[in-house]
């Protein structure tokens, strides 16, 4: 493993950052989704990742070729800043809609869905109860992805990096997910079931 001094370090970081900037602005807007992009400026993103980078490069330590471990170090920085980005962004949608009320009504105005809504004798905590619960019968990356897209409010690109899979791959997974919830929840007597509609394949 390469060595070099604080004085070192910080001279080989900034050659990146030059050489590199059209790479990592790259990465940030890949990360950021269409909606995401027309309020935040990538370059805002980017230039907070160089401050954070700079306040932590006295603590990093490279676990190989120096160049190498400070490219993957700051594409982390750069995603991590594009995450809190988007969180802020989710955040204020939250107020008009919390993450339970988005993913039922995503399951709902499915043109897959056959549950047309909960029963109107049944609270709508009742209704979350039930929801939650079937959550819990998805596979670890149904959950993980719903979550995410759901109760992080992630943009799907976040969504995907996180889960090693592509943009499209993602959204199938969320997909497959929602379908699942669906029969779960239409097996249970507290949603009114409408005429089944066919899936496709």
């Amino acid at each position: 493993m390469e060595s070099a001094s604080p004085e070192d370090l910080v001279k080989r970081f900034e050659t990146l950052l030059r050489l590199k900037e059209n790479e990592f602005l790259a990465y940030a807007q890949s990360l950021m989704s269409p909606q995401m992009r027309s309020t935040i400026d990538p370059e805002d993103v980017l230039q907070e990742a160089r401050i954070a980078a700079f306040r932590s490069l006295p603590s990093f330590t490279p676990s190989r070729e120096i160049d190498g471990s400070l490219i993957a170090w700051f594409r982390a920085m750069v995603r991590n800043r594009v995450i809190e980005q988007a969180r802020r962004v989710g955040h204020l949608r939250a107020e008009k809609a919390g993450p339970m009320e988005r993913l039922e009504s995503d399951l709902l105005r499915s043109t897959a869905a056959n549950i047309e809504s909960p029963s109107r004798e049944v609270s709508r905590e009742d209704a979350k109860k039930l929801l939650a619960q079937a959550i819990q019968e998805l596979t670890v990356d149904e959950q993980t992805a719903i979550h995410l897209y759901y109760f992080e409010q992630l943009p799907i690109e976040i969504v995907a990096s996180s889960l090693g899979r592509s943009k499209d791959g993602t959204k199938k997974l969320l997909e497959r997910a929602r379908v699942k919830l669906r029969e779960i929840l239409g097996r249970s007597s507290l949603f009114s079931l409408g005429p089944k509609k066919p899936v496709r394949k």
